[in-house]
């Protein structure tokens, strides 16, 4: 009849704790750390490259923000600017405006003048061509 032993053989045991370390060993250089070498660096790669990505995208927030910032006060300087040279525009087309009102004024009261100087000429005139008229109408009266 056969018989059921609990007692462990050493020598199964010890050849089996050897199988299984060996196995053990063997799997870990041959498959485990390759494995998780590659894993550590895919991982580092993804990460890394989101991180950078991450930092990347803040730095270009950044970067806008600045440009943003510089845009609106070159923007403000044009404007004064603009308006500096419009005001002098202004004032100097208000300075040629009143010049030219000054000079067509005093054009106008020297030809002003003129005329009237013209005309009391010729309204000295007037007593000696109405004698003179009224002399030849007389004549022909009479004649």
């Amino acid at each position: 009849m056969a018989t059921f032993v609990l007692v462990p053989n050493p020598k199964v045991l010890a050849v089996q704790v050897v199988v299984f370390v060996a196995g053990y060993y063997a799997i870990k250089k041959l498959f485990v750390e390759p494995y998780m070498i590659i894993r550590d660096k895919r991982e580092a790669l993804t990460v890394g490259n989101r991180d950078e990505a991450v930092r990347a995208l803040e730095e270009g927030a950044s970067i806008a923000t600045r440009i943003e910032a510089r845009l609106a006060a070159v923007g403000a300087e044009a404007k004064q600017g603009r308006e500096r040279t419009r005001d002098e525009a202004i004032a100097r087309r208000d300075s040629m405006i009143s010049s030219a009102q000054e000079a067509a004024r005093a054009e106008v009261a020297k030809v002003e003048g003129l005329i009237a100087a013209d005309l009391a000429t010729e309204r000295s005139k007037i007593p000696n061509i109405i004698s003179t008229l009224t002399d030849e109408v007389y004549a022909l009266a009479l004649a």
